[in-house]
């Protein structure tokens, strides 16, 4: 499994070193979901209420950030979140998968960056 992941974000970082200038805005809001995703693995109570919610950027005309609803029940009565039974909600995360997509859209952006300065806005520091 994990080389399958390998070879398909090898695949997807090769054809995201061919893309346009347009791109950029795309590559930035998904590697910000994905290290939101990272982020936010293993919590279970939001500002917004309830678990955090996988985030999932689709590009077609235009972005859009799909959030998952799946969630993986842990038995830790213990824990603040835990319902009667002792159950607590965590969303389905792999944070070694959001790493490696986090990795891919940063080295994309990069080359995007190369490729199209004029479209890289820089932020006083």
């Amino acid at each position: 499994m994990k080389l399958t992941l390998l070879l398909s974000l090898l695949v997807s970082y090769n054809s995201f070193a061919i893309d346009t200038c347009e791109s950029i805005n795309e590559y930035q809001l998904k590697m910000d979901a994905h290290a939101s995703n990272y982020k936010n693995a293993e919590t279970t109570r939001t500002s917004e209420g309830g678990v955090y919610k996988y985030k999932k950027v689709r590009c077609k005309e235009f972005c859009k950030i799909n959030e998952s609803e799946l969630l993986d029940l842990r038995y830790l009565p213990e824990h603040p979140d835990a319902n009667k039974d002792g159950y607590v909600n965590f969303p389905v995360i792999n944070k070694d998968q959001e790493k490696a997509y986090i990795s891919i859209y940063a080295k994309s952006l990069i080359l995007v960056a190369k490729a199209c300065p004029s479209v890289v806005r820089t932020f006083p520091g």
